[in-house]
């Protein structure tokens, strides 16, 4: 083969090559991740259920991913029962104003449902990330979970922002300010809890923040280990950091044998000494 016709191939195969390299790039970074019936690009919405919630046209439903927005009701037994926890109306309202009846476009993560066997998705229509919108407006608490962390720099923007302006819980959450002695009233409920962390442990995948000297039945602030690259500490200096502090944390007070807060942002937690 004459030396001009090996580098003619070897242009062809080079510029064979750009070209499929470049057709997988795009199909990678292409969105939503997928395109089939089971977890769409597109949908029409049904129904919504509440403030992070709603029902597919063809009856599947989609928990929007990195939120947490307050109950309007709670299954106990063997039937659902009213709990209307503070903004639950209005993150119900405002999620059904944004997308109620309208085709909306769909992105996944990593993991794409729940235990639940929701589909678990980010929810965009007319060029806003919904699940973001409702954290910036107050009516939705950042909730990131390990391995879905698409989009997590910005919900933490957006929960600052919204503290930062008083919107919807975040201009109500100080009246629901109890010590860590009080927190179990706030079990179930949105609030925030003063009081000083007297030790920290690790678990498997969790560091816990005690704010009592008997285990789980105190006050418990918890933070996920693979939540730790977005703080502004190492978990080797958690201890040395929080040991004696006194501090505020905001969140869902949830029964964890006792009261506990999960902090999925930093936001949710205020150094006072």
């Amino acid at each position: 083969m004459s030396r001009s016709r090996k580098k003619i191939l070897s242009s062809v195969l080079i510029a064979l090559t750009f070209v499929l390299w470049s057709i997988a790039f795009l199909k990678i970074n292409r969105q939503p991740l997928c395109f089939d019936n089971e977890f769409p690009a597109e949908a029409r919405v049904a129904k919504v259920i509440d403030g992070d919630t709603i029902v597919l046209e063809g009856g599947e439903k989609l928990r929007y991913l990195g939120i947490n927005a307050p109950e309007i009701k709670r299954w106990e037994g063997n039937q659902w029962l009213p709990q209307k926890q503070m903004f639950g109306e209005e993150a119900m309202s405002y999620n059904q104003k944004l997308v109620e009846g309208k085709k909306v476009k769909l992105e996944y993560d990593r993991r794409k449902r729940d235990d639940y066997k929701r589909i678990l998705g980010y929810v965009w229509s007319d060029g806003v990330l919904i699940n973001g919108e409702l954290i910036r407006k107050g009516l939705a608490l950042v909730d990131v979970r390990y391995p879905n962390r698409k989009h997590q720099k910005m919900f933490f923007d957006f929960q600052k922002e919204a503290r930062d302006f008083h919107r919807g819980i975040w201009g109500k959450i100080e009246d629901h300010t109890f010590s860590e002695q009080q927190a179990f009233k706030l079990i179930g409920e949105i609030g925030v809890v003063q009081g000083t962390i007297i030790r920290v442990t690790n678990g498997r995948d969790k560091i816990y923040l005690h704010f009592g000297k008997h285990g789980e039945k105190d006050f418990t602030a918890i933070i996920y280990m693979d939540s730790l690259q977005s703080f502004p500490w190492e978990s080797k200096d958690i201890d040395r950091s929080f040991s004696g502090r006194k501090v505020k944390i905001y969140g869902f007070v949830r029964n964890h044998g006792g009261p506990a807060v999960i902090i999925s942002a930093p936001s949710q937690l205020d150094i006072l000494n």
